[in-house]
């Protein structure tokens, strides 16, 4: 893969991601990424994950590692897709 190469989060891809509880743990989780959403005023990943769908606020996020590409879709129109979860 070269730097010219464009890299991106993609819903229905699945990671492993490292996020911080508090000053002194982290915590893993594994899941699907099912896009963004406002979690107050501030903006949270969406996971689905065995147990639910948990919502990972971006701030506390410390790695995401891809395990699994996001199964091929064609192409959507101008418009169809959103960026916000839901």
């Amino acid at each position: 893969m070269t730097m010219a190469e464009e890299h991106s989060i993609v819903k229905g891809a699945r990671f492993s991601v490292v996020y911080r509880v508090n000053v002194t743990k982290e915590a893993v989780i594994e899941g699907v990424y099912g896009g963004m959403a406002a979690m107050g005023t501030e903006t949270a990943l969406v996971f689905e994950t065995e147990g639910g769908i948990s919502f990972i606020n971006s701030n506390a996020i410390v790695a995401m590692n891809q395990i699994e590409a996001a199964p091929e879709e064609p192409r959507k129109g101008p418009g169809e897709d959103r960026a916000l979860y839901g």
